[in-house]
C-alpha cells in the first residue's frame, strides 16, 4: 500500500511539474526571459509584433543551418514545440488521473479546460497582447498544479474550506472599495466592462453568505463570478492591445468613456487591467481549492 502512494505521489509530482516547466517556456519564448535579458525595457510594453521580430531574428540565426523553414518553424523555435507538446500531454494525463478518483470528474474537467487555455495562449492564439497572455497561461496552469493536491490533501483542504471562502469575500471588499475609491478620487470613470468587472466583484462578496445558506451555490456563485471578471479582463486588455479599435464600439453604447481607460498605470509599468485580471485569477484559484467537495456532498 505504501509502494502505491509512493507510485501515486510521483505520478502527480511528475505532472504538476511537468505543466509548469512547459508553461514556463512558454511564457519564456512569450517575453519574459526577454525582457530579463534586455534590462531598461518593460515586459508588458512588448506587443506581439516585437515577440515576432525576436522570433524572426532567431529563425534567421538558425537559418545559416537550415536553409528551409515554414511560417510555422520561425515563429516557434524548437524548444518552443517542445514545451507546448508537454504541456498538451501532461494536461491530458492530468485529466485522466483525476478522472479516476471517485471525487476528481469536477477538478479532471477544470484542468483540461485550463490546459487547454494554456496551449492556446502558449501557440499565441488570444489576441490580448504579451500581458494577456502570460495572465492566461498563469490562470490555465493553475488547475493542472492544484488538482493533484487537492485529492491528495482532501482533509487539509476540508479544514481550511470555511476561511478560503471568508477570504476570497474579504479580498473582494476590498477591491471593490478600491475601485470606488480610483473612481471618486481619482476621477477615472469607469466603461462598460469596467462595471462588468465591478458586478462580477460584487457576486463574489456575495457568495460568502450564500455559502452558509447552501454551500454548493456559493462556490458556484463565486466560481462564476470571478470567471465573468476574467473574460471581461481579457476583452479590456484585447482592446489595449489592438488600440481601443475591438470592443470600443460596445462600450461606447453605455458609457461615454472609452474602454481604453483600462490602458491606465496606477500600480506599476501595466495597465490596471492586468490588475484587475491577477486579482480574478487569485480568486479562481482560491475558489478551486474551496470547491473540493462534489455536489453530494454538500449541505
Amino acid at each position: 500500500m505504501s509502494t502505491r502512494n509512493l507510485a501515486g505521489s510521483f505520478t502527480s509530482l511528475g505532472s504538476t511539474l511537468a505543466a509548469v516547466v512547459s508553461a514556463s517556456a512558454g511564457a519564456c519564448a512569450g517575453g519574459v526571459c526577454l525582457a530579463g535579458a534586455q534590462a531598461g525595457i518593460s515586459t508588458f510594453s512588448a506587443s506581439a509584433t516585437s515577440f515576432s521580430a525576436f522570433a524572426a531574428a532567431s529563425s534567421a540565426a538558425e537559418g545559416a543551418a537550415e536553409v528551409s523553414g515554414s511560417l510555422t518553424q520561425s515563429a516557434f523555435p524548437w524548444w518552443m514545440r517542445l514545451a507546448v507538446a508537454a504541456l498538451i500531454l501532461s494536461t491530458i494525463y492530468t485529466a485522466v488521473i483525476l478522472s479516476r478518483h471517485p471525487a476528481g470528474i469536477r477538478l479532471a474537467i477544470l484542468s483540461a479546460l485550463g490546459g487547454t487555455l494554456a496551449v492556446i495562449a502558449e501557440l499565441h492564439w488570444l489576441p490580448v497582447g504579451k500581458s494577456g497572455e502570460l495572465l492566461a497561461i498563469a490562470v490555465g496552469v493553475t488547475p493542472l498544479v492544484l488538482g493533484p493536491l487537492l485529492i491528495r490533501w482532501q482533509g487539509f483542504f476540508a479544514r481550511i474550506q470555511w476561511g478560503i471562502l471568508l477570504t476570497t469575500s474579504t479580498l473582494a471588499a476590498i477591491a471593490l472599495i478600491w475601485v470606488f475609491a480610483l473612481q471618486f478620487f481619482q476621477a477615472l470613470e469607469p466603461c462598460a466592462l469596467c462595471w462588468v468587472e465591478r458586478f462580477a466583484i460584487a457576486g463574489i462578496i456575495l457568495s460568502s453568505p450564500v455559502t452558509w445558506i447552501q454551500r454548493t451555490r456559493g462556490i458556484y456563485l463565486a466560481f462564476g463570478s470571478a470567471v465573468v471578471g476574467l473574460v471581461a479582463v481579457f476583452a479590456q486588455l484585447a482592446e489595449i492591445h489592438h488600440a481601443a479599435h475591438a470592443v470600443a464600439g460596445f462600450c461606447s453604447l453605455f458609457s461615454h468613456t472609452s474602454c481604453a481607460v483600462a490602458g491606465s498605470q496606477l500600480l506599476g509599468p501595466w495597465p490596471i487591467a492586468l490588475d484587475a485580471g491577477v486579482f480574478f485569477a487569485v480568486i479562481l484559484a482560491l475558489v478551486q481549492i474551496a470547491w473540493r467537495v462534489s455536489p453530494e456532498e454538500s449541505k
